[in-house]
């Protein structure tokens, strides 16, 4: 998995390619960690996840935790269909916010 960071205006955002997986998860939970310290509002780029397992579902739905708290807003854009899958059967896909392209595809409007 590899994990870049960029801004887009004063959004941070981790675009995250690879496989979240029990081995990766904790390099991705130290980024957002990391991005939290001063910001409340992140965009995760799934563009090019390729698998997403239980444990890289455990750091999202800890980090929309600790975004709400903060008044902030996660957003997930970029979602493929393999992703979706996921989202859809965990039933996670109506308490995320999941955008493909410019277009809202789940969680609060």
């Amino acid at each position: 998995m590899q994990i870049e960071k960029t801004k887009e205006g004063d959004i941070v955002v981790l675009k995250i390619s690879g496989q979240l997986t029990s081995v990766t998860s904790p390099e991705l939970e130290t980024a957002i960690n990391g991005v939290l310290e001063t910001e409340s509002n992140l965009v995760l780029d799934f563009a090019e996840l390729d698998f997403l397992a239980s444990s890289g579902l455990r750091v999202i739905l800890s980090t929309q935790k600790r975004i709400n708290a903060k008044d902030g807003a996660l957003v997930i854009r970029n979602v493929n269909k393999v992703v979706m899958e996921v989202f859809e059967m965990t039933g996670l896909r109506d308490f995320l916010n999941v955008f493909q392209g410019n277009r809202q595809i789940s969680g609060s409007k």
